[in-house]
């Protein structure tokens, strides 16, 4: 397990780092309830608001975050991780690296960059089609941002993006070509999520949950 915030300067304290901005990263090395984490294996991100999104490579796992006291902070998931819902963490940084502890190991983690949307994911969120049945369920549309700027869709290359200064262009190829999807210079809101909107305007809201190791 692990957390911090996108403050990097050894002279903030993790908690206010934590507490005070929303922060992406991902796993350098570490252990984990006596296991081996491999690189980007784990992902976590804290919002403004206290809540806290933990992402697995088959899992995303939903909750909150509370500061304590010294070097503290718990996080409370939605559903158990590893026997349970809370977990009491102690924090470090230095050099540019967060590093989590507890009793079962540690995990250091490095900072993302979330300007970049190379080596990126992003899944459809749950909504409806046209406004009514049937639902689209979170996930059923996945896309893989690539380092080439290609987009892999199902195992399958579906086209190439364009990223622009806010902004999200894709180029559909194949058998995605004649699809009528506004997808030019699509506003990504707070480098996180986009729409991409039909000619009958129905619309598909994507959002990013996490970034790959290259």
């Amino acid at each position: 397990m692990a957390s911090y915030g996108s403050c990097w300067c050894p002279c903030c304290s993790p908690p206010v780092a934590v507490a005070a901005t929303r922060a992406r990263s991902k796993v350098r090395k570490g252990t984990a309830d006596g296991k081996e984490v491999g690189e980007g294996e784990l992902y976590l991100e804290f919002t403004k608001d206290g809540k806290l999104y933990f992402v697995t490579t088959n899992d995303t796992l939903k909750g909150t975050y509370t500061i304590g006291s010294g070097d503290q902070v718990t996080f409370n998931f939605d559903k158990e991780v590893g026997g349970k819902k809370s977990h009491v963490e102690k924090i470090s940084i230095s050099g540019g690296l967060l590093t989590l502890t507890d009793s079962k190991g540690s995990i250091v983690f490095s900072q993302l960059h979330d300007d970049k949307y190379e080596n990126t994911t992003w899944v459809s969120e749950a909504d409806k089609w046209a406004g009514k049945p049937p639902e689209l369920h979170e996930g059923a549309i996945r896309l893989n941002f690539q380092k080439d700027r290609s987009i892999i869709a199902d195992g399958e290359k579906v086209g190439a993006f364009v990223q622009g200064n806010g902004t999200l262009t894709i180029n559909f190829t194949g058998k995605f070509r004649n699809m009528e999807w506004k997808s030019k210079d699509m506003t990504v809101t707070d480098h996180r999520r986009f729409s991409m909107i039909d000619s009958a305007g129905n619309g598909v809201k994507f959002k990013r949950i996490f970034d790959r190791a290259e």
